[in-house]
């Protein structure tokens, strides 16, 4: 078959933290293995615009804004519509791929059409990863509707709606049934990420919980932090370790001191493909406390590594379909829960032993070689 010519829009790329930023990479990256033309239009701190390779890929970086509250981590550009219809005239694009409800993609919606190029969209959002960041007082399931007529009236233009979940299908069609959305999970490598099951270690070592997010409010590293003290309590020598940036990082640290557990935290920001891998595999628990996910890439990837995982029994959370003989659930918001049930995998070598070894067979479902063959089929029947 003839390679595919295609732009993904994703103002997160290079270098701001996210899953859909990661999705985006991950897939552009093997598309271009298997011979693809792929582009990706992103956001950059600078005024002017800039050509520049990610990864092997091809970046186009427009003029933008940092986005107000989040302390400069997060980016809108603000590419013209005759910008993108020249850039997507240049590539020769035949498919536009957008990835958010953000400025850029709605300019790259119309540059599309003007041009009559197929439109994908990708469902990344759902309203409370949105309306989490509104006063108390406006986050309600009448507002969180209003957030999500907005998100499907931006994606229902595509020709194809890409979601990494049933959860996040079943959300959007709670709207509209009629959106043509095909599910395809985000998806992991697994040959770089499952190796030797951790071994159970002995009562008197050091313990390490892993968590890796985004400190913002729809993760809720503070739970996690409102449970050492009693994890600690019990287990002197327990370590967590917090892989991820954010704007919350130092009311995090502050709260950790506060607590008197900052001694048992690492904050570890951001770290290299080697560093996080080497992380995983030095683990003895995963934790994610979000409030808010429509699939969950880490726990897929902490999984993939044999580790037994805790998770947020939160409704708006599709990671906790992960969970089945491989780890817990606790209530979300919980402190109190979420400790019983981190002390209760860590003290019990033989049920973690199981709980590796079911993470390790249940994640064969999710290789994201077999998720780009199914993305690629979706760009064909546009096409067709």
């Amino acid at each position: 078959m003839e390679p595919l010519r295609i732009a993904m829009i994703c103002d997160m790329i290079p270098g701001q933290a996210g899953g859909s930023y990661i999705s985006t990479v991950r897939f552009a990256e093997r598309l271009r293995a298997r011979g693809h033309h792929v582009i990706i239009v992103a956001a950059t701190e600078r005024a002017s615009t800039k050509v520049q390779e990610y990864r092997g890929i091809p970046i186009f970086q427009f003029f933008s804004l940092p986005i107000p509250g989040s302390n400069r981590y997060y980016f809108n550009s603000f590419p013209t519509k005759r910008a993108l219809k020249a850039l997507f005239r240049k590539e020769r694009i035949q498919i536009v791929h957008i990835m958010f409800p953000s400025y850029s993609c709605n300019v790259a919606k119309k540059a599309a059409r003007a041009l009559k190029l197929p439109l994908v969209a990708h469902i990344h959002t759902q309203p409370e990863n949105i309306s989490i960041f509104f006063p108390r007082f406006l986050r309600t399931p009448f507002v969180d509707r209003l957030v999500l007529r907005y998100l499907v009236n931006f994606v229902k233009p595509a020709d194809r709606i890409i979601c990494p979940s049933k959860l996040g299908e079943s959300i959007y069609n709670s709207f509209d049934s009629s959106l043509p959305i095909t599910v395809i999970s985000n998806g992991i490598d697994l040959k770089r990420f499952t190796g030797s099951t951790p071994v159970a270690k002995e009562e008197s070592e050091v313990q390490q919980i892993m968590c890796v997010a985004r400190l913002t409010k729809d993760k809720d590293p503070e739970t996690l932090i409102r449970a050492m003290p009693e994890i600690v309590r019990t287990r002197p020598k327990v370590r967590l370790v917090l892989v991820g940036s954010g704007p919350l990082r130092e009311e995090l640290e502050a709260l950790a001191k506060e607590l008197g557990v900052a001694a048992n935290i690492v904050f570890a920001g951001k770290l290299s493909d080697e560093d996080l891998l080497a992380t995983y595999h030095a683990s003895d628990l995963f934790v994610l406390p979000s409030w808010v996910e429509l699939e969950g890439m880490v726990v897929l990837e902490a999984m993939a590594c044999g580790l037994p995982i805790l998770i947020s029994d939160a409704s708006t959370s599709a990671s906790r379909y992960f969970v089945q003989e491989n780890g817990l659930l606790f209530k979300a918001g919980d402190s109190n829960d979420l400790a019983t049930k981190a002390l209760q995998i860590l003290g019990n070598n033989e049920q973690r032993a199981h709980m590796q070894q079911e993470s390790l067979t249940q994640v064969q479902f999710y290789d994201i070689e077999q998720s780009t063959k199914t993305l690629e089929g979706v760009y064909r029947s546009v096409l067709d």
